[in-house]
């Protein structure tokens, strides 16, 4: 939790000098969560990390000048307009300084505008789309706590290679963070020719609720048309930017894929 501490701590730094308020006034952190995206626990997980972080802090003496620190959580259900309401929410509470944002990019992006306009700092220790952080404001009140697609994608291309595969498909959501992958892997392409991008599609996000037969079904057709542009079977690599839920479906589903001239076993 030292990395949680030292966020929260650099972001009272960032805050102006307000008059004197009695020390027994807690200062507010705010945190904007998908909690009730059903079975998704990366809310819960950032929820206690802050808070044994900030019980770590207060029982050091809590700060500026022996304040306790106090987290408000709110639930965006994944939902941007969600994320908005609840970052105007916070920006009512007078003694709120900071905010941290969820795993979902979409929603975290959509807050950065205005989030700056209400000088709100924002703490990202999840969501990996380049632009939260690069996002092109001075000042910028973003700060990252996370690994970013600039980074992730052209991991991804590295183990392809050295698994000795020079041809990539990218299979990706038609989302503010599947954009933010696309061109993670374009910039890689820049500067390496290899892997090759053999092919790009974009997947329907799960904004509206599916049949899990109808997702697998939606997947099975991509991924066979990706395989179709292959000389061989198995020649290639699909690299996939998915959700947990969207990963279920399509883990369930290439399991019943069969290759051309094998038969299933069982």
């Amino acid at each position: 939790m030292k990395i949680y501490r030292l966020l929260l701590l650099f972001s009272l730094t960032c805050l102006p000098v307000q008059p004197a308020i009695a020390q027994s006034d807690a200062v507010l952190i705010g945190f904007d969560g998908a909690f009730g995206l059903a079975n998704a626990t990366s809310a819960t997980a950032i929820e206690r990390g802050i808070l044994i972080a900030i019980d770590e802090i207060n029982r050091s003496g809590g700060v500026l000048d022996g304040r306790p620190l106090k987290l408000v959580s709110r639930d965006n259900r994944s939902v941007t307009a969600r994320g908005i309401r609840n970052l105007k929410n916070f920006n009512e509470m007078p003694d709120m300084v900071a905010m941290f944002v969820g795993r979902f990019s979409p929603v975290a992006l959509e807050s950065i505008g205005l989030a700056h306009k209400m000088k709100m700092i924002l703490l990202d220790p999840w969501a990996a789309a380049d632009a939260i952080i690069d996002n092109g404001f001075h000042p910028n009140y973003a700060f990252r706590l996370s690994l970013k697609d600039s980074l992730a994608m052209p991991a991804m291309f590295q183990h392809a290679l050295d698994k000795d595969i020079r041809r990539i498909a990218l299979l990706l959501p038609n989302t503010s963070w599947g954009r933010s992958n696309l061109n993670a892997a374009d910039r890689y392409q820049l500067g390496s020719r290899l892997p090759q991008i053999a092919g790009m599609e974009w997947y329907p996000a799960a904004t509206i609720p599916e049949t899990a037969q109808g997702r697998c079904r939606s997947y099975h057709l991509r991924l066979q048309r990706q395989r179709s542009g292959y000389p061989r079977p198995g020649s290639g690599f699909i690299a996939v930017g998915s959700a947990y839920t969207d990963n279920q479906s399509l883990g369930r589903y290439r399991r019943n894929i069969r290759e051309p001239g094998k038969r299933r076993a069982g």
